[in-house]
């Protein structure tokens, strides 16, 4: 008697990308921490940054936790920053530079 064995194989292809965790649009991490957001023209530059790190520094190591949140350059306009406006005794710093 043959016995013939067959074998199934799936392959998983997932599309990992960070997205705005307050709206769900899509970004694309950089190697420099921040987020590239997509935009409409390849000129265009929409990165945000949101990060706490807290923890402990010496000249030999050190350790931190790090607490961050991907938002969105639109989401960043529209509800962090007028968020943040409301309870900060001081208008943020908001300054023009040239790269």
């Amino acid at each position: 008697m043959k016995t013939v064995t067959e074998r199934t194989t799936t392959t998983v292809v997932k599309d990992v990308r960070i997205c705005c965790d307050v709206c769900g649009k899509g970004g694309h991490d950089r190697y420099d921490s921040e987020v590239s957001w997509f935009t409409e023209s390849c000129y265009d530059v929409a990165r945000t940054t949101i990060m706490a790190a807290v923890g402990e520094q010496y000249p030999e190591f050190g350790t931190r936790k790090v607490k961050s949140a991907h938002i969105c350059n639109k989401c960043m306009d529209e509800k962090v920053w007028p968020f943040l406006e409301s309870i900060m005794k001081t208008p943020p710093t908001e300054e023009e530079i040239d790269v």
